[in-house]
């Protein structure tokens, strides 16, 4: 190889390695630009009301005359029906699920070293209030002390309180986080000497029910509930 052809190549590797080191620290300075963004968390809530109520009402009766078990049975559920039909809960709104029964052996009496033991029979069933009328469920539940008063004897009285209209109120909830997030982004922003772009990417989260005014019995337990999202976006920064 001449020596003028060895100095050439020596040159064109060295503007090479040159042209390439400006091209790397370019395209790092164009990537590290490119991923200044922000992070933030946007909050959205609602104050919302449960537009349907179910109310399963479980009663039992016992008796060691199974026939005087089912008359029993049969006249403490016409009295709930009655009781519901008070509050403006019929028809279509009340469905008698099926019953069930069992019996057992209970001691009847002693006599000396013997005791004597009778069978009863138990008979269980449950009424189940569902309307959209949540209110008039709801003063219905405040007044079971009136079954009581007739002798029925309720195993469970359970009612909840449902919102069933989430995806309603979805995309204008959405919008508010994600209006919530970009005003966090901005004063960010501001305080670095940027502005806020596009979103790069986003997680909405879970949409949470929850009490309006705290309480344990959970969210379904009442009329009144608040709706929550939390979505957490990321935005591009400008200079």
């Amino acid at each position: 190889m001449s020596k003028n052809l060895h100095i050439f190549t020596v040159l064109s590797l060295t503007a090479a390695i040159i042209m390439m080191g400006f091209f790397i620290q370019n395209g790092l300075i164009n990537l590290r630009a490119s991923e200044r963004h922000v992070e933030v968390k946007g909050l959205a809530e609602m104050d919302i009301d449960a537009d349907i109520a179910v109310w399963d009402i479980s009663f039992e009766v016992s008796n060691a005359d199974l026939s005087i078990a089912r008359a029993e049975l049969e006249k403490n559920k016409a009295n709930i029906q009655r009781f519901l039909e008070d509050y403006g809960i019929a028809g279509k709104d009340i469905k008698v699920n099926r019953l069930s029964a069992y019996s057992r052996k209970v001691q009847d009496q002693r006599v000396g070293n013997v005791t004597k033991f009778q069978t009863v029979y138990y008979i269980n069933q449950t009424i189940r209030a569902q309307s959209e009328n949540v209110q008039d469920i709801e003063k219905a539940t405040q007044n079971t002390a009136k079954l009581i008063e007739k002798g029925i004897v309720l195993k469970n009285s359970h009612a909840r309180f449902l919102f069933t209209k989430l995806n309603d109120v979805k995309p204008d909830m959405i919008a508010r986080a994600t209006k919530n997030a970009r005003e966090a982004a901005a004063r960010f922003a501001n305080d670095s000497g940027s502005e806020v772009g596009s979103i790069v990417n986003a997680r909405q989260g879970l949409f949470q029910i929850l009490p309006r005014f705290g309480g344990s019995g959970g969210s379904n337990s009442t009329i009144e509930k608040k709706l929550r999202v939390i979505t957490t976006i990321n935005f591009s920064l400008n200079e």
